[in-house]
């Protein structure tokens, strides 16, 4: 299974506010990251969508986690920003496979 660039560009992200602990603008995650100004807003609205991330305006604003690391799984994160398909066997069943163990794993375990 070979993840997307937004689904690569996401995870690190995520992992960036886990590690921080407190809101960070998009031009912060964008220094931090070195990913573009539109793909990193595209993926963050995406995540925010999801109810991955919250966006917080005003001073001190930014966007952070919406819940803990341990309770955002890879699941989460890869259905957010990643459409798959499998519609023909076997590959559904693989698909289906994959995606169980995604959802085993947290950022949490990921960040360690």
């Amino acid at each position: 299974m070979n993840l997307n660039q937004a689904t690569k560009h996401g995870i690190r992200a995520l992992l960036v506010l886990a590690h921080r602990g407190r809101p960070l603008t998009g031009h912060q995650l964008h220094h931090e990251l070195q990913i573009g100004h539109a793909v990193l807003q595209n993926v963050m609205n995406k995540l925010a969508h999801a109810g991955i991330v919250e966006s917080k305006r005003g001073t001190g604003g930014g966007f952070c986690l919406a819940k803990p690391a341990a309770r955002i799984s890879l699941y989460d994160i890869v259905t957010a920003l990643q459409p798959f398909r499998a519609e023909k066997p076997p590959w559904y069943k693989i698909l289906a496979v994959v995606m169980k163990a995604l959802d085993g794993i947290s950022l949490e375990e990921v960040g360690k």
